[in-house]
């Protein structure tokens, strides 16, 4: 493991800002090489203002805008961590809209919703609303490792106990969801690539996979507008970690969710699981060479960061020239065609 390229040059042992600087340096680090940029579908990348551990971004599997917040830093003479949450802010014409709650479709329908996206770090509202899972870095000095493990619920679910009704009918019957979205699937997308930066910097690919669940919670909306939370085995909060280092056993604490009992961990000379072999981290240390193994298929109408990345990887052959822009703006295209069938209705009503 080579830190060389993304750490402060001469810095023995870095420090805990250095480690919440990480994920950005990696990735400014990694999109210079076009191949990257192929292989991870990446799009634009633009710093959120005033806030440097900040930024949005867009990749090619999904039409809105990713987003990254650093959430907490520390650390002590044993490790330095560094927290982060996930974002995603979709399209207004995309049909993932509609599993996004109402508050959040309002949002995305309003007309300042470009600038809110840009400034969603300083905005406590665009946080809550969006917000997927999170991300956590950990650097630990000896032996020298870096762990990194994204946390995420299968599906963030909220159920509305009087429902919501309309002039029409109900736009949400009584003890329907109001919210239904897929946060593992687009968390995984934007903390794949990040994971894959990493990879590109550190020059190999990591030395342990490991995944762990726990039961999860789901949120119900009693018919006075506060919220219940409810513990449920379905949708569980998932983890899946990383490690990059020296002395790596796949047993460390900061690969796997505290307390969990579902816990599987691969090591580097393990064969991966199918879902994660192509995904960029296991790519990205060896982007000149043009022969690579293909991805599994996509399951049908979902494609993710890995599997753009062994698409690309098997073309490096006959195409080493840059990608280009294609239009890639940190923010969502003016688009307001769609307009969610809830908030339709829900105006009219």
């Amino acid at each position: 493991m080579d830190t060389s390229r993304i750490l402060p040059p001469g810095r023995e042992v870095p420090t805990p800002e250095d480690i919440a600087r990480l994920p950005v340096t990696a990735l400014l680090l990694a999109c210079l090489d076009p191949r990257f940029k192929r292989c991870t579908g990446w799009q634009g990348f633009a710093r959120c203002p005033g806030n440097a551990e900040a930024f949005t971004c867009r990749l090619q599997t999904r039409p809105g805008v990713f987003g990254c917040l650093r959430e907490d830093c520390h650390g002590d003479d044993a490790q330095s961590i560094a927290a982060f949450g996930l974002y995603y802010f979709p399209h207004p014409d995309e049909p993932l809209l509609d599993s996004f709650s109402l508050a959040a479709e309002w949002k995305v329908l309003a007309d300042d919703f470009r600038l809110d996206v840009r400034n969603f770090a300083a905005s406590p509202e665009m946080c809550a609303l969006f917000r997927l899972g999170g991300v956590t870095l950990v650097h630990r000095r000896r032996p020298n490792a870096f762990f990194f493990r994204l946390d995420a619920p299968e599906r963030d679910v909220l159920i509305l106990e009087a429902g919501l009704h309309a002039d029409e009918g109900w736009v949400i019957p009584p003890g329907q969801a109001e919210q239904d979205l897929p946060t593992w699937t687009l968390a995984r997308e934007l903390a794949a690539v990040i994971a894959g930066a990493l990879t590109f910097g550190f020059a190999c690919p990591p030395a342990a996979l490991v995944r762990t669940s726990l039961p999860g919670q789901r949120r119900l909306r009693l018919a006075d507008g506060s919220i219940r939370r409810e513990t449920a085995d379905a949708p569980r909060l998932r983890s899946e970690g990383l490690a990059w280092g020296e002395g790596v056993t796949g047993r460390e604490p900061a690969l796997g969710l505290p307390g969990a009992e579902d816990r599987h961990s691969w090591m580097a000379a393990d064969d991966l699981p199918l879902d994660a072999v192509s995904d960029p981290c296991w790519q990205a240390h060896r982007l000149d060479r043009a022969a690579m193994p293909d991805a599994p298929a996509a399951m049908p109408g979902e494609k993710t960061a890995g599997t753009h990345c062994a698409d690309r990887l098997s073309g490096l052959g006959q195409d080493l020239a840059p990608a280009g822009n294609r239009g890639a703006s940190a923010g969502p295209r003016p688009v307001r065609g769609h307009h969610s069938k809830r908030t339709r209705r829900h105006r009219r009503g």
